[in-house]
């Protein structure tokens, strides 16, 4: 059905010849300001001949820079914030929500992407500007630390980006739109890069206040454009695009990365229609009666002739002007009522009763009998050093697969319904699997051999942040444009069989990062994917001497 209902591309292979005119138009004003032509005068060119732009429109031409034109990535960045500003006041396909809209709704994940910037908008046009200020005029450090504490609440922005790039560019990424989110996420690179720096200038002061003063301007400056790119152009595509499904998904992990200057927000809970059965219940008139007297007074109300009734219960035509529906639901009152008041059959002998449950209980053995040697026999017929078996039966034969039986027998008695994973050197439920994987003191993320993720542990604590909304995603969308290169050289090689593994080790944080990649190969040598393992060796590196003792409980 997906081919018959994708209208992108349908819209996309049907442009006008004034579309196609007003898009070459649009990318011949941007491309003046990539040749270095004044925004200004590019601007007047872009309000004389276009007048005002839609947010697709917007996605559509940086993608055709990048693909059609050959623009790099990093180009299309360097000059994003020129971009927003040629477009600013000219998209027409803004407006506000209204409060009835879901993302009007506290959880929904655009109202609390807007919170958050009014958040940050607080932080930097208040807080950093008055202390800024009271830095030029006396750089002591009081006033040094407190513009050191407002930079450290403003890299807070760091989670508002990560959920945008983990949560939101997957789906986007769905629906064929590349080329903003890969131009957005190198500039919160850039973003973070900068306030970063504007820190350790001031971490490590030296008495140039100006350099100060420019660096975190330059923060602020691209902090509060993001913040415009992102209302007037991301989030208003997004909300065009995504389901409400979809939104419900990236609400729900949410928590999972955090909060930006925010304690949190309330859970969003959609508003939904009521199911059909429910509303059908709800519509029904009040039953006609609740017994035999109320189908005969339901059938005075109804005109109906008393008189005749006698007749018909005894077996008699139904009166006329009777439905039929209420004629069948009489008879079955009636013998329902007759059933009830009939006596009970008295009780077979307590030894005809024994008979019959011994013969019921040798039945019921013996089909449990029947199902443990179909089962036998499937586990033996599934060859392989490694077998997984999912659950597909609702009953548990008698005696499988319980409390006393070992997992040997278990998987090999009855591996469908009890979900074994049965390994060369032994046999695990996938419940057991699972908590293994999770209680590991490092991350594991699995990548198959067409690049997509399949699969990460989930762990108390992290490193760097996963959601499930990379399940399924191409890897090399899973990293910073600027990075990309590095991944896909390091698949090349994985692939080819020029590697087998590569380390990198980085400080991150509180941490020290140990990131480890293995090609996956089967006994054949053909790759299958790459394993990452993700590990915090700091307390490991501060180890020395020996420990032979439990510790204290």
């Amino acid at each position: 059905m997906s081919e018959l209902i994708n209208n992108r591309e349908h819209a996309a292979g049907h442009m006008d010849e004034q579309q196609l005119r007003r898009r070459e138009e649009l990318k011949a004003i941007i491309k003046q300001l990539h040749e270095g032509v004044d925004p200004a005068q590019v601007k007047e060119r872009f309000r004389a001949a276009v007048g005002s732009v839609e947010v697709e429109e917007i996605s559509l031409l940086e993608e055709s820079l990048m693909r059609e034109e050959g623009i790099p990535v990093s180009e299309v960045q360097r000059l994003c914030s020129v971009h927003a500003s040629i477009f600013d006041g000219a998209i027409s396909d803004i407006h506000g929500s209204s409060s009835s809209a879901p993302e009007s709704q506290p959880g929904h994940p655009v109202h609390t992407f807007k919170l958050e910037n009014r958040e940050l908008e607080r932080l930097t046009g208040f807080s950093i500007s008055l202390h800024l200020d009271k830095f030029m005029k006396d750089d002591s450090d009081a006033n040094r630390y407190k513009l050191l504490e407002d930079l450290n609440l403003l890299l807070d922005v760091d989670k508002h980006y990560s959920r945008k790039e983990n949560l939101l560019f997957p789906y986007l990424e769905r629906y064929g739109i590349y080329g903003p989110t890969q131009v957005m996420w190198g500039v919160d690179d850039g973003i973070r890069a900068e306030i970063k720096a504007a820190k350790a200038l001031l971490a490590d002061y030296n008495g140039d206040r100006e350099a100060v003063k420019t660096r975190i301007e330059a923060s602020v400056r691209e902090v509060e454009e993001m913040i415009f790119k992102e209302e007037n152009i991301l989030l208003p595509m997004a909300l065009k695009k995504l389901t409400e499904d979809e939104w419900v998904k990236i609400a729900e992990e949410t928590e999972e990365i955090g909060y930006c200057l925010i304690p949190g927000t309330a859970r969003w809970v959609p508003t939904r229609a009521a199911e059909p059965g429910a509303m059908l219940e709800a519509e029904q008139p009040a039953p006609i009666s609740r017994g035999l007297e109320g189908h005969l007074e339901a059938s005075h109300a109804h005109g109906e002739d008393a008189a005749a009734m006698p007749s018909f219960l005894a077996g008699g035509e139904k009166p006329e002007g009777m439905p039929q529906w209420v004629a069948d639901m009489l008879r079955q009152q009636q013998q329902e009522e007759q059933a009830a008041s009939t006596p009970a059959p008295t009780a077979p002998p307590a030894q005809d009763q024994a008979v019959s449950i011994a013969e019921q209980a040798a039945k019921m053995a013996a089909q449990a009998a029947e199902m443990a040697r179909q089962a036998a026999e499937m586990a033996a017929s599934v060859s392989g050093s490694m077998k997984t078996v999912q659950q597909a039966q609702p009953q548990r034969p008698v005696g499988v697969g319980t409390a006393s039986a070992s997992p040997e027998a278990a998987a090999s008695a009855a591996p469908i319904s009890d979900g074994y994973v049965r390994f060369n050197t032994g046999i695990l439920s996938v419940q057991q699997l699972e908590l293994i994987m999770n209680h590991l003191p490092v991350d594991l993320t699995y990548i198959d051999e067409n690049d997509i993720v399949r699969y990460f542990s989930h762990g108390k604590e992290r490193i760097f942040a996963r959601t499930k909304a990379v399940i399924g995603r191409s890897v090399q969308n899973c990293h910073p444009p600027q990075s990309v290169h590095v991944v896909e050289d390091l698949l090349r090689d994985f692939r080819s069989g020029r590697k087998d593994h590569e380390d990198f080790w980085i400080p991150f944080k509180d941490k020290f990062v140990y990131i480890r990649y293995f090609a996956i190969r089967d006994e054949q040598g053909t790759y299958l994917g790459t394993l990452e393992f993700t590990q915090n060796v700091a307390p490991i590196r501060e180890l020395e001497g020996q420990k032979r003792i439990l510790s204290e409980a």
